[in-house]
């Protein structure tokens, strides 16, 4: 029998891609709803295991996994056997305060663009980047569609409204080298990740920097607003060539310029302090 079906009800489906797709359930013992994450064995057994060996605030939180045969998963319509994997769910990401979609006559919540909340933002992604690293774990997938949110329900003014930010979706998570070496770049591998998150001249490598230099990108995210998403790709184009937009960081105000060193030092491609800030 499947322990999904007997275990849970199907509210809906939160999304899919080549991996597989992610259900919005609710568990029938316990009452509370759910993530879970459907994807052929292969594609995610890195992912469940770097998952279930993590516990940090500013991580997805993980429940349980298991293997049942699930028809329809991929193309063919043959069974295959898949990965079911059982994950806190979240109402936001990152990418949708940022930008919120137009879907209902009611207004989202959405950022504010001010200094303080965005640095809260940014300082709890680097606490969860930081205990990554430090278990060994290079995510290369960090952006905001990545950062999960749960927002205060009475919140009255969007800066302070977001009171929990989590790492998720480790589906190219891969191992710093064995020698334990942050600053140390592993031999070359093809390029991962999305192209706006990554080095321009990326060489490709398993490094800490790579998710340092994503960080960069989604710190200059958090403190400006675009009016348009050709806006917004043409700024993070250049923004990986080192060119920052005008007026970058003014919500800063006296700090400016020490906000903007401090980005410059994230997408630095030469410096190995980058990987300590």
């Amino acid at each position: 029998p499947s322990r999904y079906l007997k275990d849970f009800d199907e509210l809906g489906i939160l999304g899919k891609g080549g991996y597989g797709q992610v259900f919005h359930v609710r568990h029938r013992l316990d009452g509370r709803t759910y993530a879970v994450k459907k994807a052929v064995l292969d594609e995610i057994l890195t992912e469940v295991r770097s998952l279930s060996r993590l516990d940090h605030p500013n991580v997805v939180r993980y429940f349980s996994s298991w293997i049942e045969c699930d028809a329809g998963l991929i193309s063919s319509s043959e069974p295959s056997l898949a990965i079911h994997l059982q994950m806190d769910i979240y109402p936001m990401t990152l990418a949708d305060f940022l930008s919120p979609p137009q879907t209902s006559s009611v207004e989202p919540l959405a950022h504010c663009f001010h200094i303080s909340p965005s640095l809260r933002i940014l300082l709890a992604i680097l606490d969860g980047v930081e205990y990554l690293h430090s278990e060994g774990i290079v995510h290369r997938d960090l952006k905001p569609a990545n950062i999960f949110l749960r927002l205060e329900s009475n919140s009255k003014a969007a800066s302070s409204c977001v009171d929990l930010v989590r790492i998720g979706d480790f589906g190219l998570v891969t191992s710093i080298a064995q020698s334990g070496d942050l600053t140390s770049d592993p031999p070359p591998t093809h390029a991962v990740g999305t192209e706006l998150y990554r080095p321009a001249a990326s060489k490709s490598s398993v490094s800490p920097k790579l998710d340092i230099f994503a960080l960069g990108i989604i710190a200059c995210e958090l403190l400006t607003h675009f009016s348009t998403q050709m806006e917004r790709r043409e700024t993070l184009h250049s923004l990986r060539k080192g060119q920052f937009p005008d007026g970058f960081a003014g919500c800063a105000g006296h700090q400016s310029s020490k906000v903007k060193e401090c980005v410059a030092a994230m997408l630095s491609d030469e410096s190995p302090e980058a990987t300590t800030i």
